[in-house]
């Protein structure tokens, strides 16, 4: 995933220091170690999305993305969901969590800064 940006840098998730022309691409899954995440014997993950990129304006993600996980283990625990097993249960999580926040900034939010349609691609390892 390449990343091509007029920022200088990020608090929290603020972006900093804005330029008035972007910056070199970035490739920002180089440091990203793929070994070790799909159980090759049962096609499972064994350390499920242990990482995940979102692009764009991280302010509406970051405040809201670990309740939603929350909440969908709070589900599980007491067996009104299943825990997900193959790539597109990740997906279909990702894509209620992101239609979650969706209708807050549709409904609540003063302004609307995530919109539709919702698209979720998940890239594995070549094993």
């Amino acid at each position: 995933m390449w990343f091509i940006r007029n920022i200088g840098g990020m608090e929290g998730v603020a972006y900093t220091n804005f330029q008035s022309q972007y910056m070199p691409a970035s490739e920002e899954l180089s440091s990203v170690h793929l070994t070790g995440l799909l159980d090759e014997r049962t096609g499972g993950f064994t350390l499920p999305f242990s990482f995940s990129f979102q692009n764009g304006d991280l302010r509406p993600f970051r405040p809201a993305w670990g309740l939603l996980d929350a909440f969908l283990a709070a589900m599980e625990a007491i067996g009104l969901a299943n825990s997900p097993k193959v790539a597109v249960d990740y997906e279909n999580r990702i894509k209620w969590k992101m239609s979650t926040l969706g209708l807050f900034f549709d409904n609540i939010s003063f302004e609307k800064v995530i919109g539709g349609p919702i698209d979720v691609e998940t890239i594995l390892p070549n094993i």
